[in-house]
């Protein structure tokens, strides 16, 4: 079972795992990453969607 995204951090709005199997920008193998079905933003992309997941749901501490 894949993990919850969490809302966008730009737009707020929901978000979907993509899987991108174009070889030209990556090799043999495809990529995961989160992507707001708003605004288009998307996350890193990674080998797993477990890996996307977290690194879509990672949020920054800063202020300004």
């Amino acid at each position: 079972m894949s993990k919850e995204l969490k809302l966008c951090p730009f737009c707020g709005g929901r978000a979907r795992m993509a899987y991108d199997d174009s070889p030209c920008y990556h090799g043999s193998h495809g990529l995961y990453y989160g992507q707001c079905q708003k605004c288009g933003a998307t996350g890193p992309t990674r080998d797993s969607e477990e890996e996307a997941a977290d690194a879509w749901n990672q949020r920054s501490n800063s202020k300004g």
